[in-house]
């Protein structure tokens, strides 16, 4: 079951985390898990942390005001941090890391856990969350440009599904992008 994009909840105490919690996690971890990939630690690490932030919130006496929308840009927002000590960990040893293929045969998941980081990160905020390439651009920290490119490229990659044919799980992008900027 999916909750409605506009659905808000003012969270005032813990059986408001619990009754939020159990509204949106399943659609929270799903987008956690298009970002991670092969690593559903990491998916269950990123929405636990959120929901915890969450808690401390309500534990410190305010009153958040919280949607999907709010959850998936935390998550983003933390993947993004990820991403950023992963690149500065790799530099700081001197390692890279090369993803695999895809095959034809693959699914969905599959196709997106051979693709690096960065490039899962730039398809998810630019085709599932409808955000514009200048913003991906900002959130993977390389030009407008070289966006375009690695999301040219990994279009190209990417098997084609039958016409007709989506994905489980995925939505028409609903501007995900632009939920909760003050955060």
């Amino acid at each position: 079951m999916s909750t409605a994009p506009t659905a808000r909840w003012r969270v005032v105490d813990v059986d408001g985390v619990r009754q939020v919690y159990d509204a949106v996690f399943a659609e929270v971890y799903r987008y956690a898990a298009r970002l991670a990939g092969p690593d559903r630690q990491l998916a269950e690490d990123l929405v636990q942390e959120v929901f915890v932030e969450l808690a401390q919130r309500v534990g410190r006496g305010e009153q958040p005001e919280v949607s999907v929308g709010w959850f998936v840009t935390a998550v983003r927002h933390r993947f993004i941090d990820q991403l950023r000590r992963r690149a500065s960990e790799r530099s700081r040893f001197g390692r890279t890391m090369d993803a695999p293929s895809a095959s034809d045969e693959q699914s969905g998941a599959e196709l997106l856990s051979g693709l690096t980081d960065v490039e899962r990160l730039a398809l998810v905020m630019h085709h599932v969350d409808g955000c514009p390439v200048r913003e991906v651009a900002a959130a993977i920290g390389r030009s407008r440009r070289a966006t375009e490119s690695v999301l040219a490229r990994d279009r190209r990659e990417l098997p084609r599904p039958a016409a007709g044919v989506r994905a489980p799980g995925v939505r028409r992008a609903r501007r995900r992008c632009e939920v909760d900027r003050g955060r």
